[in-house]
């Protein structure tokens, strides 16, 4: 009689672990995981042309708060790189110069 009820609460708990898996594999955001793949591409660019490149190519998908963190976070680096790339309008700026007076 014990050996009956331990193997009955072990089948349900069987259950409730195979629809907690099936649950949780569902809520998996693919969208995020990818746009987070390309993030990482884009961030890795040295320029600004490389990271347009990679721009251009992302996939679209849904847009929830973990895309638009993840979007966010891309389009820093990207204007990090535009920053890097733009000339200096300090004109006290000696390697700015080009010619000397």
């Amino acid at each position: 009689m014990i050996v009956a009820a331990i193997g009955a609460r072990v089948t349900a708990m069987r259950r409730w672990l195979v629809i907690s898996v099936a649950l949780l594999a569902s809520c998996v955001d693919h969208d995020a995981s990818e746009l987070q793949h390309w993030k990482t591409l884009t961030c890795a660019c040295q320029s600004v042309a490389c990271a347009e490149a990679m721009m251009k190519f992302l996939p679209p998908g849904k847009s929830n708060h973990r895309t638009q963190a993840i979007a966010r976070d891309m389009l820093e680096c990207v204007s990090k790189l535009y920053a890097a790339e733009r000339p200096s309008t300090n004109p006290d700026d000696v390697n700015a110069r080009t010619s000397g007076p």
